[in-house]
This record gives structure tokens, sequence and C-alpha cells, in this order.
């Protein structure tokens, strides 16, 4: 009778595994052995490294003293396909730049995402232009065109490149700063001659203070409308109502103040090539 000849079947695994022997019979050379530690240590954790470590020693079995001492085998090591949330590369990845979330990416992720180059210059690619377009107050009355064109010359370069900040997190939140200051208004006319349209003591804007938005909630009214903000400071919080905000959305859809970051559509590209790269 002609027996049949088993054929051992490999043993199915799920993803990807790192084939290691049973059993060490012939020793890995240090240099070998140094350099696949070197390797794994930037992926394994402590436990995993020393396991690996344990394995690439002589085989299990050596002989002392003319008796054959059976060393202890190591522990196996499961090297399983893992999920992100197990896998020791993945993890570092996300206590840096968070667990991957397009739904809800946070202002923090936002910073960082403002430091890579190619998004830093698709911002300024945006945003230059803008500060750099001449810019003129629009009025029917002479005097008060006059008035905000001198007194506005100070603050509204300071005060674009704020606001275009709400490119980079969907909106801008600024307080109004008032000074009462001493003004005079003149403007030449066709003829030569000076034209004073006011000289006096006047109320003025002194600036307009950006806040990060990490330090403000905002608040809402009962038909949310924006109704002003709450900032956190080193000494406590402190509440300001609408009229005392300069508050610009950008992309707003649907009355959402919060409006829409540019950098959310770059998110996924940045956050994987920081994972790859």
């Amino acid at each position: 009778m002609n027996k049949k000849k088993r054929i051992p079947q490999k043993k199915k695994t799920i993803g990807m595994r790192l084939a290691l022997p049973t059993r060490a019979t012939a020793p890995m050379s240090r240099k070998g052995s140094k350099e696949l530690l070197d390797f794994t240590n930037a992926f394994f954790d402590k436990t995993l490294q020393d396991d690996l470590a344990s394995f690439l020693k002589t085989g299990d079995v050596k002989v002392k003293g003319g008796k054959k001492v059976v060393k202890e085998k190591p522990v196996k090591i499961n090297l399983r396909e893992m999920t992100k949330y197990e896998n020791p590369a993945i993890s570092s990845v996300e206590a840096g730049y968070g667990v991957y979330n397009p739904e809800a990416i946070s202002v923090e992720t936002f910073d960082l995402m403002k430091k890579d180059p190619m998004v830093s210059a698709g911002l300024a690619f945006i945003k230059l232009p803008i500060i750099a377009l001449p810019w003129r107050i629009e009025c029917d009355n002479e005097e008060i065109k006059a008035f905000l064109q001198q007194t506005m010359r100070g603050v509204w370069r300071k005060l674009i490149k704020s606001t275009l900040t709400a490119v980079d997190y969907g909106f801008a939140s600024h307080e109004k700063v008032f000074a009462v200051r001493d003004v005079k208004v003149e403007k030449k006319t066709k003829g030569g001659k000076k034209k004073k349209y006011y000289d006096g003591r006047a109320l003025v804007y002194k600036k307009f203070k950006a806040h990060h938005p990490s330090s403000i909630e905002v608040l809402l009214d009962d038909k949310e409308n924006f109704n002003g903000i709450i900032q956190t400071q080193e000494k406590g919080e402190v509440t300001l109502d609408k009229d005392k905000c300069f508050f610009f959305t950008h992309d707003e859809e649907f009355g959402n103040p919060f409006g829409r970051s540019r950098l959310v559509a770059a998110y996924k590209f940045w956050y994987w090539k920081e994972v790859l790269y």
C-alpha cells in the first residue's frame, strides 16, 4: 500500500509577522544582533526589547563543566498585526500629534500644522496679497472720512494680519482697546490750501488685541448669534460683551460663528506625512 506523503501546512498569519526560529542553533554575530536591536528599539516597548535581546543570545542548550545545562526558553514574542492603539510606533505619534480625527481637529493641532514648511508657505500665499492691498475709507461725509483715514492708519495693517488668523483656525477674536487722544485732521485742497476737518480730543482705537483661539470661549445668545467671549488669563477669566469684541469668521456656513479652517483640507496629508516621514 502506497503511503501518502504528508505535506506540512504553513501556519496562517494575520498581517505582518517577524519570522524568528523556535531554537537558536547558532549564535548571531554581535554586529548583527546590535543592528537588529537598534532597529527594534524605535518600535518595540521595553518588554519586547528585553525578550528579543534574550532570544538573540547563544542557543538554548549550553555545556558547562561537562554537564548539559538547559537554559530557560525565552518568552515567545507575539508580533501579530497590531491596531494603531496597540502599536508602539503609532502610539508615540499620537502622543505628539493626537489621535487621527478629521472631524474634531484641536487648536493645538492647527498650531503644529502651521510649523510645517509646506503648510506655512500655503498660508503665506493666501495672506500676503491681502495684507499688501491698499485700503481706503468710503464715506459721503468728507470730515468723517478724513478723521477715520487718519486715526485708523496706525492700527489697520496689524488688524488685517491678525484677522487673517481666521484662515488658520476658522475664526479670529479681538478686544477693542480705546484711548482718548488729541487729534488734528487737515487735508490739502486742490488749491494748495489746508482744510481743517477736526482739531481736539477724541476717543479712537488704540489697538485691537488679538486672542489665541485656545484662550477663549465663545458666547452665543438664545438664537445662537455671537454674544461676546470669555477669555482665560493668568489672573482669571474676563468676560467681554459683543460690543467690546471684533470677531471675524472665515468661510461661515449656516450661521456657524466658528467658521472653517483652511487647514482642515490639508489635515489628512499632514498627519500621515508626520507618521511616515
